[in-house]
């Protein structure tokens, strides 16, 4: 009986600390969905889409640091593009890449342009950010370095929890709508 109640004093702290790094690393993908949502109300076009990926690539070395994994600036870009270029490959058929190629890109149109690309890339950056962020916590979490990710495992759970992150985004704003209509 005293083994069992040593043992479970010892995973205790250790459950305790993977609950406090898993905020810790919430913490940094929601402030970096913020610098996002920023990146993408960026008026000139594709410009923003360098500043989000670059948010992404800031993200992601905060998320090495947290889980003391070693972070290349070269290979951190590489699976970025790996893994937005096939979750955009995929997303296309769903309209979900071109909306925010389409986002970037309207912003050239004066008034109304900048303001619905504006918008648009605005809340697909933080669903993008947002999926990235998840993919790379649980990696790491799972023991996994920038190396031995699997980058087609991953462009499927971004595009997945980046369209959930969206869809949630858009149900919660038809919510509140519906509490102001009569």
């Amino acid at each position: 009986m005293t083994t069992a109640t040593n043992e479970e004093k010892t995973a205790q702290p250790e459950v305790e600390e993977k609950d406090e790094r898993l905020e810790q690393a919430m913490e940094i993908v929601h402030r970096n969905m913020a610098w996002a949502a920023g990146g993408g109300l960026i008026v000139v076009p594709f410009l923003d889409i360098a500043a989000v990926t670059s948010v992404q690539l800031k993200m992601i070395k905060e998320l090495s640091n947290l889980y003391e994994i070693p972070f290349s600036k070269k290979l951190g870009r590489s699976l970025i593009a790996s893994i937005l270029g096939g979750a955009g490959s995929s997303a296309l058929a769903y309209g979900k890449v071109g909306a925010i190629a389409t986002g970037s890109l309207m912003k050239v149109v004066p008034v109304v342009g900048t303001v619905f690309g504006a918008a648009t890339m605005s809340v697909f950056s933080t669903g993008i950010t947002y999926g990235v962020g998840k993919v790379f916590i649980k990696h790491f979490a799972d023991g996994g370095n920038l190396e031995d990710l699997d980058v087609e495992k991953a462009k499927k759970e971004v595009h997945n929890t980046a369209e959930k992150h969206v869809q949630d985004r858009n149900n919660a704003r038809s919510t509140k709508k519906g509490l102001f209509s009569s």
